[in-house]
């Protein structure tokens, strides 16, 4: 199988696509235009259509705070499709930052949360091909919220919560 990756050079970041023999199939720069000034790929989802999404956080390098996360959408030949989803946030980043969930997809769509202080709130994203984007000039997909019964606390928040207060308890 491919193997896909982002690639920090002196003239900026790209996306980079080898086979399995080491082979480069391509490599497309990251426009900083199209990403934000400063901005780091936190994740990268294939999709089985070959579809790439790429999770990017876009930060201030000085205090180290991520004022807006995307998922930015490529063809399989690394052609920049466009942006599929972006929220403004406000968080520190630091190694454990986690602002979007690993994805799933099925025939149509591709599925992500949107991560908050222990809460998820789900995404789906129709998939983009070079078919079905003519009538939609971005590329964008069709993005929406899925319900599921509100919003979903995490099972880790859940147990971290929970430690915590039997701490508070025993110190009482």
């Amino acid at each position: 199988g491919d193997i896909y990756y982002v690639n920090r050079t002196s003239t900026g970041m790209e996306l980079v696509c080898v086979d399995s023999t080491g082979k480069r199939l391509f490599e497309k720069k990251l426009d900083p235009a199209v990403f934000g000034g400063d901005f780091t790929v936190s994740g990268i989802y294939v999709e089985h259509d070959k579809g790439i999404y790429l999770t990017v956080y876009e930060y201030d390098p000085e205090t180290l705070f991520i004022s807006r996360v995307s998922i930015q959408n490529f063809y399989e030949d690394g052609t920049y499709a466009g942006e599929v989803f972006s929220q403004k946030v406000s968080c520190l980043m630091n190694a454990r930052t986690m602002l979007v969930s690993s994805f799933s997809e099925d025939d149509n769509a591709v599925y992500f949360a949107l991560l908050d202080n222990g809460t998820a709130e789900v995404f789906s994203a129709l998939k983009n091909s070079r078919e079905n984007s003519g009538s939609q000039a971005s590329g964008r997909g069709d993005i929406r919220r899925v319900r599921v019964h509100g919003r979903q606390r995490c099972a880790w928040q859940k147990r971290r919560t929970y430690r915590a207060e039997q701490l508070r308890k025993a110190r009482v």
